[in-house]
């Protein structure tokens, strides 16, 4: 991924409406063309402030776009899907965030320029997502809130999520967003098919699908299967405490952390207190679903 840790301040659409920060274009159905010429191909880009990887490809005759649209799509009628390629004989992750591509061939880590204004931190970082890594790859997810102090940018805040596994059918991810230490003015969105695409380490071919995008001021846990949503429950940070929606109370559940390994079993209670765990990614996986969320 051509990314670095840097922030650019563009004033697009509002980051924040009716008191809630926004994802412009999170749904990822709306998508512009940027035609190549002779042999430099054609690539779409999702509109309202995203950006990828892809303008490398318009110097780099013959190379496929590291962002596509897809219509395998998690919700409505596209989806971004990201894959690792090779450009210039280095590794280029398949790359997705808000923000703006403007190619350096002298220094390929300056090209990307992240981040959209902000002012609040929401409780939730949501969306769907599919990765098939090649090799030992792994993907990430992260929603990053800095705000700038004593001459630098200064994390406040972050939400992320490492995917070292396939997974081969659409699935939620939902990351709880920690409380920030001050307010910040930025935030990066950002989807990577190679975990190490900012240094050039990856592997061709990984490949992940992204779509439906959004944050959310409520901090309950959301499952899907299918074409249906329902809420498994309002997460209680104080006291660590899932309080459980009551079509699954009762039902067979297992807590596994980020490796997929269980660490406990039963019988889903109204009230599933997880303040014994370490602070973490864990899962809650009920009868054909995984949800993934903080756990602080």
């Amino acid at each position: 991924m051509l990314v670095r840790m840097f922030v650019w301040m563009i004033v697009l659409v509002p980051a924040v409406a009716g008191g809630q920060t926004m994802i412009p274009n999170g749904n990822l159905e709306t998508w512009t063309l940027s035609p190549g010429s002779g042999t430099f191909k054609d690539y779409y880009e999702p509109t309202d402030g995203w950006s990828s990887g892809n303008g490398a490809i318009h110097v780099a005759p013959g190379t496929d776009p590291v962002c596509e649209r897809t219509d395998d799509a998690a919700v409505g009628q596209y989806a971004a899907k990201l894959t690792t390629r090779r450009i210039f004989g280095q590794i280029a992750s398949g790359s997705l965030y808000i923000g703006r591509f403007e190619l350096n061939l002298a220094n390929p880590r300056e090209s990307a320029r992240l981040g959209m204004p902000c002012s609040e931190v929401p409780r939730m970082f949501r969306g769907m997502y599919k990765y098939l890594p090649q090799g030992g790859d792994s993907a990430v997810i992260r929603a990053t809130f800095r705000r700038w102090h004593n001459g630098q940018r200064e994390v406040v805040s972050e939400a992320k999520l490492t995917v070292g596994v396939t997974v081969d059918a659409w699935t939620p991810f939902d990351l709880m967003i920690p409380e920030p230490t001050a307010a910040p003015d930025t935030v990066e969105v950002v989807f990577a098919s190679s975990a190490g695409g900012e240094f050039f380490r990856g592997d061709v071919g990984s490949t992940l699908f992204i779509d439906d995008v959004r944050f959310d001021s409520q901090a309950y846990v959301e499952v899907r299967k299918g074409d249906r949503t329902m809420m498994l429950g309002q997460w209680r940070s104080a006291s660590s405490v899932l309080h459980v929606n009551d079509l699954l109370v009762g039902k067979a559940y297992q807590l596994v952390d980020l490796n997929g390994s269980v660490l406990e079993e039963g019988i889903c209670p109204q009230d599933l207190n997880l303040s014994h765990l370490a602070p973490g990614v864990y899962g809650v996986r009920v009868p054909g679903i995984t949800t993934l969320m903080f756990i602080r």
